[in-house]
Parts: structure tokens; sequence; C-alpha cells
């Protein structure tokens, strides 16, 4: 009985070894996960005091400053951290700007660039941009080559340049929306509400490129032009 005993007390050993044995070999014949790094999106807020505030175009320069065109005047973000919103409050840190009534803000060369009742402005290259123009509701704009402006009250158009106006005109629509300008093409899109238009610095000519109802936007993308509507794009 005790020789059965230790035969079997034998048999778990040698058991247990061959099991633990196994074990210490498992993980090295598994293949190893690889950890990559990758950046995680998250979003930070901001958040104004003044309800009666209303945000017409946001833009941000090529250096990351956010700056923002609203119903008073331009506005910048304040503090702001991952789970720690920040505020919206009024941009003063430009006087030749703050000091301006602004109508309207875009990006050229990644520089902000504005236009108020006189003049096509930029803080950058040292101030030189100041073009001139005859247009005191002008709001909407975009640029060209050689600092070439195209700029628009929402029915009449004036392309500017240096202060001097190259062309005047309007297109066949009862409002212009927005401007863009296509570097590729060396051309001006120009969104109305029923039609988008295009034209030509190099000979002053427009021309409607597209009739559709209900646009509300337009943007290039890829070499394209897609443009946004009530319905779709």
């Amino acid at each position: 009985m005790r020789k059965i005993c230790i035969n079997i007390n034998i048999f778990i050993f040698l058991l247990t070894s061959y099991a633990c044995g196994n074990s210490l070999k498992a993980p090295s014949e598994e293949k190893a996960y690889n950890d990559t790094p990758f950046l995680q999106d998250y979003s930070i807020k901001y958040f104004s005091a003044d309800p009666d505030i209303s945000f017409l175009k946001i833009v941000a320069d090529r250096n990351g400053y956010v700056q923002m065109l609203s119903s008073k005047g331009l506005m910048r973000l304040r503090d702001g951290q991952f789970i720690f919103p920040g505020t919206v409050v009024k941009d003063v840190q430009d006087k030749q700007t703050s000091d301006k009534k602004i109508a309207g803000i875009g990006l050229y060369r990644h520089q902000l660039v504005y236009v108020d009742d006189t003049a096509v402005l930029s803080n950058a290259w040292a101030g030189k941009l100041y073009s001139r123009h005859n247009m005191p509701e002008a709001r909407i704009f975009a640029g060209g080559r050689d600092f070439a402006f195209l700029i628009s009250d929402g029915k009449n158009l004036l392309l500017l340049k240096d202060s001097t106006v190259l062309l005047k005109s309007s297109i066949q629509d009862d409002m212009v929306q927005d401007i863009k300008f296509d570097e590729k093409r060396n051309r001006f899109w120009i969104l109305g509400r029923e039609s988008i238009s295009s034209l030509d610095p190099v000979n002053l000519k427009i021309e409607k490129a597209f009739q559709g109802s209900d646009l509300t936007c337009f943007e290039l993308f890829d070499g394209k032009l897609i443009a946004g509507t009530k319905n779709g794009y």
C-alpha cells in the first residue's frame, strides 16, 4: 500500500513538472506585440460670456493664432486646455485692427488679412498691405496672385491691386456669398445663391460656370470645386 502511494506521488510530481515546463515555454512561442505610439484627438471648449454675440468667421494663421470675426468685432481665444474650458474675449492685442470697423477676415499666404470700409489691410509684411478701395460696405474678399484682391459688398465686385481698381462689375445673381481663389488656374470663383461664376484676372472676364439653386457654400478640394446646398453637396 505504501509503495503504491509513493508511486502516485512520484507520478503527480512528474506531471506537475511537465506542466510547469510547458507553461514556461509558452510565452516564448507567442508573437510579441509592438506598441506603436499615436496622436490622440481631443477637443477644447471655449465659451463666451456674451449670450448675444454671433460668430461670422474663424481663421488661423501659420503660427496657429486663432482669430474670430463676430457681430461685436474681432475676438480671440484665452486659456483653455484639455478638460479645462477656455473663454472667448475681445481681441485688442493690435491697436491697428482693434480700432477699425473690420467687416471681413481671411487668409492670404497663411497670414491674417482684413477688409474694412476703407481698405484691404494686414499686420503682416511689415504693414505694407494697405490697398484702398471705394466700396464702404465691402465684407467678402479673396486674394489672388501678386497681392490682387477681389472684394464684394454682397452685390458688386471690385478687383483691386495697390489701391488701383482693375475691374468693377457684378454677377447675374441676386447676392454674392463667398469668393475663393484657385491658384492652380489663376481664377477667382464667386458663389451666388443660384450660380457659381468665375473671374479671369488676366482678361478681366466674368463667366457663369454653374447654375443651381439654394447654394450655401463652396470650397476648392483636390482640384475640384465642391458646392454645398440645403439638400447636400
